[in-house]
C-alpha cells in the first residue's frame, strides 16, 4: 500500500508521458491515456494520465485524471455540465465541507484537499478555478502544470452539433 508521503512526492517530482499518445475516438467521445515516466524515462509503475473529451458538443468540455494505482488522485473538469458537492467530513478541509460547484464552471478535485488512500473514484472535494480557462487546451495546460507533468498534448477532435 502506498503512503500519503510517497503519493506527495509522486506528485511533487517532474514527470513526462511515455511516448506520443495521441486521442482515440471511443462514441462520441476522444480518449487519450498515458503512462508517466520519471526524468530518467522510466515508466512510474501505477501512474496514468487519462484526459477525455466529447465530440460533438458545441462547447468542447473535458476531464483530466491522474490516476494512481487505478485510484484518481487529481482531476480536473472543464466546464462540466452538472454541480458537484463536497462531502461534510475528512480529510475534506473545513472551507470546502458540503460547498457546491456550480455546473459550467471549472473545477479542480486536489489531492491536498482529498488527502486519503485509497481514494474513492468521485472525489469528495472540489475547487472552483480562481481564473476560467479559456480553452479545453487551456485547462489541460493547467492540469499538467499543476500535476508537474512536462508533456505536448494534441487537441481532441471535435466536431460541433448544435443542442437543442
Amino acid at each position: 500500500m502506498r503512503s500519503l508521503t510517497e503519493i506527495d512526492g509522486l506528485l511533487a517530482a517532474d514527470k513526462s508521458l511515455y511516448g506520443n499518445p495521441d486521442w482515440i475516438e471511443d462514441g462520441s467521445v476522444a480518449k487519450l491515456a498515458s503512462p508517466l515516466v520519471d526524468l530518467h524515462g522510466d515508466i512510474i509503475g501505477g501512474l496514468t494520465l487519462k484526459l477525455s473529451a466529447p465530440i460533438e458538443t458545441m462547447l468542447q468540455r473535458g476531464t483530466a485524471v491522474l490516476i494512481l494505482d487505478r485510484h484518481p488522485i487529481q482531476r480536473l473538469s472543464f466546464m462540466p455540465d452538472h454541480s458537484h458537492g463536497n462531502k461534510g467530513k475528512y480529510p475534506v478541509p473545513p472551507e470546502l465541507r458540503l460547498r457546491v460547484a456550480p455546473a459550467d464552471r471549472s473545477r479542480i478535485y486536489r489531492w491536498v484537499d482529498n488527502r486519503a488512500w485509497p481514494t474513492e473514484d468521485n472525489m469528495g472535494a472540489a475547487r472552483l478555478l480562481e481564473t476560467e480557462p479559456a480553452t479545453l487546451r487551456d485547462a489541460f495546460n493547467l492540469f499538467l502544470e499543476t500535476c508537474v507533468i512536462s508533456a505536448y498534448l494534441p487537441d481532441p477532435p471535435h466536431r460541433p452539433k448544435l443542442e437543442f
